[in-house]
Parts: C-alpha cells; sequence; structure tokens
C-alpha cells in the first residue's frame, strides 16, 4: 500500500503529530516552520539579511521566511503532497512590516538573536490578536489558500486546532509564552482558526481544552503548546481518520443563473463599479449624452440576484425601465453590487455572481466599464460613508467595520477584475482610473466614451457644475477631516492592497507610485 505524502506548513505542533503517525502509511515531503502567512503571501525581504543561527534547521526556516519560500515550495512539492497539514502557532508573536512592504515573521529565532532590534528604520511590528494584524493576516491565509488550491486541489488540508494547555500532566500550571498566557492565547487564536479554515476549505482536526496536558520534559522546552505524548497520539488517531474519511470537493459555489434566455431590449452595457471611485458621476455625465440611457442604480437588483433574473415578472418589470429607451443605441446599468466578492471571506458575505448573470443574460456584446480609485482612499471613503449613514457606529475603527458593506473586501481589484475577465472576457472589460477624473474630468469621460465606441460628434461638453465629482455627503467629508488616519494606519492598508497596485499597474500600463505613497494618502484623505 502506498503512503500518504505529508506537507507541513506549521510549528512543532504539526511535526510533532506528524512523528506519531505511522511511518509505513505516512512520509513527510516538505516541512515549513517559522513563516507566518503574511511573509508566505508578500515579497522576499531584500533589505536586511537573516540573522546567522548556530542549528542548521532553524537558519534554513528562518532564511525560508526571509525568502517568502512557501510560494516556490508549494508547486514544487504538488505532485508528491497527498495531505497538507496546517497549525498556526507560529503566528504567536506576530510579524513585522518592513518600509518596502515585505514582511518578516516575528520568530523565537528572529527574537533571540536581537535580528528584530536591526530590522530598516521604519519597520512596523504588527502584534498578534491586534485588529491590524488580523485584517492583514486574513489577507495572507486567504493566498496561501489559493496557493494550495491552484497547485495541490487533490490533497487533503488538514487544520490542527488544539488549544493550548493550562495545565501540564503533572497538573501545575503552564508557563506564559513571551507574556502570553495559554487562557489568553486560546482566546485570540478562535477568530485566526476559523478565518484559516475557510481560506484552505481545511478540515479541522480539533481537541478540547480539557483533552490536552503540557509535558515539561518535551524536548523543545516547557511551553503550553509542547504537549503531552498522549495528546500527539489522539491528534495523530484524527489526523488518520480525517484522511480516511475526507472526500476532496469543489469549495467554490456553483451560482450559475438559470437558463432562462438573454433579456430582450434591457442593458448593452455595465458599469461594474468600484463604489466610491466616481461611478455616480460618470452616470450622470453619460446620461447627458443623446444616444445613451444609463437605468436608475436601484433597477440592478435583478442583475445582481440568481432568484431575480429567474423571475419572469421580474424580468417583465425590468424590461419596463428601458421602455423610454428605444431610441437610445447604449442602453446601461450601474450598480456597485457588481464589483463585489462572490464568495464569502473574512472581509464580507459575497454575493450572488452578477458576472454569470451577465454573461448568461445580456447580449454577447455587452460592454462593461470599471472605475478604480485608489483602494486605500477607496476604503476610506466607504468608512465614512458608513458611518455618516449609520451603518457603522463612529466608535467601530476602520479596521473593525473591514468586513461590513465592502469596506475593505471591494479593494481586491486583482481577484474581482479577474473573475469578471475569465467571466465574460478580458477583452470586453474598460478600465478607467479615478486619478484621471479627479484631475482631468473630460479626458476621463471621453474614455469611457471611446469604450463604449461613440464618436467625438455628439458628445456632451462639460460645464462648470458638472466638470468635477463632488462628495455629496457633509457629513462623512466633515468626520473625514476631523478624524485623519494614522500613517501607521495608512501603510496597514498599503500593504493589505499592495498586490491589488501592482495588478492595476500591470492591467493599465500606469505607474501608481502615488497610489503606495503614506505622505500623498495622508494629504488627500483629510
Amino acid at each position: 500500500m502506498s503512503r500518504h505524502r505529508v506537507f507541513v506548513y506549521g510549528s512543532c505542533v504539526s511535526r510533532d503529530t506528524f512523528e506519531h503517525l505511522d511511518p509505513d502509511r505516512f512520509e513527510l515531503v516538505q516541512y515549513v516552520a517559522r513563516q507566518s502567512a503574511l511573509s508566505a503571501y508578500t515579497r522576499p525581504v531584500t533589505l536586511v539579511d537573516p540573522p546567522r543561527l548556530d542549528s542548521p534547521f532553524q537558519q534554513r526556516m528562518v532564511s525560508g521566511d526571509f525568502a517568502s519560500s512557501l510560494q516556490t515550495l508549494v508547486p514544487e512539492a504538488a505532485h508528491q503532497t497527498d495531505v497538507v497539514l496546517v497549525d498556526l502557532v507560529d503566528e504567536r508573536l506576530g510579524a513585522y512590516v518592513l518600509p518596502d512592504g515585505s514582511v518578516v515573521t516575528r520568530s523565537t529565532e528572529l527574537v533571540g538573536s536581537g535580528a528584530e532590534h536591526h530590522l530598516p528604520a521604519g519597520s512596523q511590528h504588527l502584534p498578534f490578536g491586534s485588529e491590524q494584524h488580523y485584517q492583514y493576516w486574513v489577507q495572507g491565509i486567504a493566498a496561501v489558500g489559493a496557493l494550495v488550491r491552484q497547485h495541490m486541489p487533490h490533497a487533503a488540508v488538514l487544520l490542527l486546532d488544539v488549544p493550548w494547555a493550562e495545565r501540564s500532566e503533572a497538573g501545575a500550571a503552564t508557563p506564559s509564552s513571551y507574556g502570553t498566557e495559554a487562557r489568553e492565547a486560546n482566546a485570540l487564536f478562535g477568530r485566526y482558526t476559523a478565518a484559516a479554515a475557510q481560506a484552505l476549505d481545511a478540515t479541522r482536526v480539533a481537541l478540547d481544552p480539557e483533552d490536552v496536558v503540557s509535558s515539561p520534559a518535551h524536548p523543545w522546552g516547557d511551553a503550553p503548546f509542547h504537549y503531552a505524548a498522549g495528546v500527539y497520539r489522539r491528534l495523530a488517531d484524527l489526523v488518520v481518520g480525517a484522511v480516511g474519511t475526507r472526500q476532496v470537493l469543489s469549495s467554490e459555489r456553483d451560482r450559475r443563473s438559470p437558463a432562462t434566455g438573454r433579456l430582450a431590449d434591457g442593458p448593452n452595457f455595465l458599469i461594474l463599479g468600484a463604489h466610491r471611485s466616481g461611478t455616480a458621476w460618470l452616470q450622470e455625465r453619460l446620461n447627458d449624452h443623446d444616444d445613451v440611457f444609463v437605468a436608475p442604480s436601484t433597477a440592478a437588483t435583478v442583475l445582481t440576484s440568481a432568484e431575480k433574473i429567474a423571475d419572469p415578472a421580474e424580468r417583465r418589470a425590468y424590461a419596463r425601465v428601458f421602455d423610454g429607451a428605444a431610441k437610445a443605441r447604449l442602453r446601461g446599468q450601474r450598480s456597485h453590487l457588481f464589483f463585489w466578492p462572490v464568495a464569502d471571506g473574512p472581509f464580507g458575505r459575497g454575493r450572488d455572481d452578477s458576472a454569470a448573470i451577465a454573461r448568461d443574460h445580456l447580449p454577447e456584446d455587452t460592454r462593461y466599464l470599471l472605475s478604480l480609485r485608489d483602494p486605500v482612499s477607496r476604503a476610506i471613503s466607504a468608512y465614512w460613508q458608513s458611518v455618516a449613514m449609520g451603518a457603522v457606529p463612529p466608535t467601530t475603527s476602520l479596521f473593525a467595520a473591514g468586513s461590513l458593506r465592502g469596506i475593505l473586501g471591494v479593494g481586491f481589484y486583482r481577484q474581482l477584475h479577474r473573475h469578471w475577465a475569465t467571466t465574460v472576457g478580458e477583452d470586453r472589460i474598460s478600465v478607467l482610473l479615478y486619478d484621471d477624473l479627479a484631475s482631468d474630468p473630460a479626458t476621463y469621460l471621453d474614455a469611457a466614451f471611446d469604450a463604449l465606441g461613440l464618436p467625438a460628434a455628439g458628445r456632451p461638453a462639460l460645464d462648470a457644475a458638472s466638470s468635477s465629482p463632488v462628495n455629496r455627503n457633509t457629513s462623512a467629508r466633515l468626520m473625514r477631516s476631523a478624524a485623519p488616519f494614522s500613517p501607521a494606519e495608512l501603510q496597514i492598508l498599503v500593504e493589505l492592497y499592495r498586490p491589488d497596485i501592482e495588478y492595476v499597474e500591470s492591467l493599465t500600463g500606469r505607474d501608481l507610485t502615488s497610489w503606495r505613497d503614506v505622505d500623498h494618502l495622508a494629504e488627500i484623505n483629510r
């Protein structure tokens, strides 16, 4: 009988559990430790060298952390991996974000060697359990999950969900770890474990707190996560059971619309979003053209709901919205809910797949306009709008409110654009930049007209009242001015969205350095 080949990504908890598996049935193909999901997800560290360590194993792990090695080790081991075994203990000391956006895990080796005191000036420590760390980390673990699913789609992913022991096998209280007691750590790890299980599409291998005790005689020393041998044997039994029963299923929800036919005389172009990126202004200006009709955004729900698009009465009611637009060559619809995550995630609940609805129910030559704003300013604008509307309490931070109303989730442009591009065709999506709207509205509007194929003749001129977008929500504008975001908060948002900013640069061929410039972002968001 062939052996199950195991890729371990985690701490000694996973490694020691593996050691209690039957070697005739399980073999280790790779072990990655001391590497936070934040480090694994971001660029390799080039601003500083890893510390020199006496232990070859520790040196290899810490050097791998600086190199963000998980990004290459997963593809390399993909063809020989049946099981991915994960735990989160190595996240416990947080991470450092360096000035260039790279990340170093605050490992015991980084602390013990003194290397954390020699990181570049401007490096910021994100403590484990802080809201900033969590919001940034969930994006990292989501990227790790995508990496594993891409390269190891048939592997069983198992997440060890083991509480820190409050007592040793002799009944004594366990020591703290870097000032953190077991009870405190268990409270902090709860939401991280839940987010990891979802992001990795993992089967949890869990024990209850009363089932775990530590061993002061553990080879790696006395700690609340260095368990007694009986705990590892129990975990090993659970791993065997999970591997034997787990059915590998696709985690992507099937959101395809029912085949109810294409809408007659409905929209032939959509303004997808993004939310807080000038699309209301764009709708108004396009409607000034004699050959264009853009339906009220309130009518768009039929294109954002699989249930409504399948309802004949809803379809008839929607068709009536366009009854007065028979002479308009271009009929449009705007909704910021078009450009929205489909799957549930740590930044909020997903919505029905508008891209699939558009593909199946709109004309095959439908055009799509997508206006993108720097994601940091967009998130800040969405946050203050939500506060002003009473949807978010003013005492709730942006990071704590990040899962509400698309405040953070809509800024992951790479994921959202790729989904629309693969669903309807990238060549049918025209990307506009809010920067151009702010600096030269006429050029921005001309780009939209060009994308829709409207000739220069007949385009309405902009007057003084309509020449630039205005934040109509005075309350939101005043609150933003009274409580500006700190440079540290802006830097966290920049790092959160750095891959998305780089993606838009590649997509448009534009230099978007200003989207990463904290000083510039602080200035425009006052």
